[in-house]
């Protein structure tokens, strides 16, 4: 993968996810995170941002051909256990000590 093709996939992804060299501090990163598990939404914005990824690496001429069928079947099935854990679970905040 190119330097180029590596930046494209990164411009797709949520600031969530950003690296840390682009403009987003961690304060504005952990508030997005919060937000996400306090709205619920935390298990499908991770498994939409495997999606962007999924698709941006078949979008390239020869990249896709070159991951194994392995990956991607990792991939679609670390979603669907993604949205199985939406189903059913929520994240909750551990008991902190006083």
């Amino acid at each position: 993968m190119t330097m180029g093709q590596y930046r494209a996939i990164l411009r797709k992804l949520p600031a969530l996810y950003m690296p840390h060299s682009t403009s987003i501090t961690d304060t504005e990163r952990l508030a997005r995170l919060h937000f996400h598990v306090k709205t619920g939404d935390y298990f499908p914005m991770l498994a939409t941002i495997l999606g962007f990824i999924e698709e941006t690496l078949d979008t390239y001429p020869g990249l896709s051909d070159s991951l194994p069928i392995l990956e991607k079947d990792l991939i679609q099935g670390v979603r669907k256990d993604l949205m199985y854990l939406h189903e059913y679970y929520q994240i909750e905040v551990k008991m902190q000590d006083a």
